[in-house]
């Protein structure tokens, strides 16, 4: 490593494990909580890195269970950012069957990410709610609101607010 990659590597948080001050040093991170399981400072050889970090592997799918692949995180993403681009385009039925088939196809998931596929839905009902209170206050003359209503009804299944929209439609067309 060159000085620059050194001092650059002591400004992130890899770098405030080497108390040592000594090059090399080698370090296993467990990832959970971000403390040291082992640690070398010199040389070492790779086959007694790589049974260590065997044996910490093994430590942590105990204490964790079996952790899951990068790809499939990574198109846990690529769900969560193609629904949040459906919700941004007002389409909160198909925001919520991508949400939903990440969920279905990816069963069993580590509290974290299951966590972040339920913030997103309910990101997708909360912005489905405000259009329709958007829709309902906005004042316009009942021809332009049972249009702006029958445009919304189909994007708002699975959202619980199909019912509401479609009485306020009857309301409407009662009055």
């Amino acid at each position: 490593l060159t000085l620059e990659e050194i001092m650059a590597i002591r400004s992130t948080p890899g770098g405030r494990f080497n108390d040592t001050g000594g090059i090399p040093y080698t370090c296993i991170v467990n990832p959970h909580t971000g403390e040291k399981m082992k640690f070398w400072s010199g040389g070492q050889s790779s086959k007694s890195i790589m049974e260590a970090a065997e044996e910490a592997k093994k430590a942590l799918e105990k204490e964790h269970g079996k952790g899951i692949e990068r790809k499939t995180i990574a198109k846990l993403n690529e769900s969560m950012a193609e629904a949040k681009e459906l919700e941004n385009k007002g389409d909160y039925t198909k925001a919520l069957k991508e949400i939903a088939s990440a969920e279905k196809s990816n069963k069993n998931l580590p509290e974290v990410l299951a966590a972040k596929l339920t913030a997103a839905k309910e990101s997708v009902i909360a912005t489905a709610t405000k259009a329709l209170e958007d829709t309902l206050a906005s004042g316009d003359e009942a021809p332009f609101m049972k249009r702006a209503l029958r445009k919304l009804i189909p994007k708002l299944k699975g959202t619980g607010l199909e019912d509401r929209a479609r009485e306020a439609l009857v309301a409407l067309n009662d009055a």
